[in-house]
């Protein structure tokens, strides 16, 4: 083999490829190969098992570019944000719960629903709490009903619409958002409005979605530079910005772990 161009040709192929280390750009120049690896993730992520690791690993680097995922702070953001809504990566398809156990929490955490039976007698748009503990469906068409392209309670939106992927894809308006940029994008036969399981049940799906939702929450709003800090990416997705210190910590990980020069 010889070098050509910075290239290396190889007299058996008669082909033209990068050295190792190296890949080829839209340019058709051999620039540094950063793409994101099984162990990058793993520094940061430690308990991510091999198969999820490699499965983000390669949806980042084939369409992170495409959701605004194109340097350090991104992927140091991004990762901190998807790392701490799904435990660490423990998991890619991520469904939400609706499962209760304490009435008193269930009321506090949904205005619809009160610890007063009276109340709820008398009021049809209350529902005692006590009497939808364990009842997940139930919990989350009230919950959830009348918003956001979300029938009635009886419709089963709640339900149905419940968040899933790495960043709770929720809300039928969103479902529906989703699949047209999605079939635009990627592929039109994916419906995940008329089957919205399918967010849950493939890994790369659920990946995609989230990638959508922080695109179009963060990337489309912020502009990401050395200065941003984790509170201000963690307000478009939490306006609480709950779990703020663990994501703090994610990101520092991210940021001692990956670099890319």
């Amino acid at each position: 083999m010889t070098r050509t161009g910075g290239k290396i040709y190889d007299t058996a192929t008669k082909k033209c490829n990068c050295p190792e280390g190296k890949k080829e750009d839209d340019n058709g120049n051999c620039v540094d190969d950063c793409d994101t690896s099984k162990e990058d993730l793993k520094k940061v992520f430690p308990n991510m098992s091999d198969s999820k690791a490699e499965t983000l690993a390669k949806i980042i680097n084939d369409k992170g570019r495409d959701f605004g995922i194109d340097s350090n702070e991104d992927l140091w953001h991004f990762l901190a944000q998807a790392g701490h809504e799904t435990g660490g990566f423990n998991k890619l398809s991520v469904t939400e719960s609706t499962y209760w156990t304490t009435a008193s929490k269930l009321a506090k955490t949904y205005k619809k629903f009160t610890m007063d039976s009276i109340k709820a007698k008398n009021d049809k748009n209350l529902y005692y709490a006590p009497d939808y503990l364990k009842n997940s469906s139930d919990v989350a068409n009230i919950a959830m009903c009348c918003r956001y392209g979300n029938g009635n309670v009886a419709s089963g939106h709640g339900y149905r619409y419940r968040g899933r992927g790495i960043f709770q894809l929720t809300w039928k308006d969103n479902y529906k958002a989703f699949k047209t940029w999605y079939n635009n994008k990627y592929d039109p036969d994916i419906d995940p409005v008329s089957n919205p399981d399918i967010i849950a049940s493939n890994d790369t799906l659920a990946v995609l979605s989230g990638m959508w939702y922080y695109k179009t929450r963060v990337v489309d709003k912020i502009t990401i530079s050395s200065s941003t800090t984790v509170k201000a990416v963690t307000k478009p997705i939490n306006s609480a910005t709950k779990g703020l210190s663990d994501r703090k910590k994610k990101f520092q990980k991210a940021k001692d772990s990956i670099n890319c020069k």
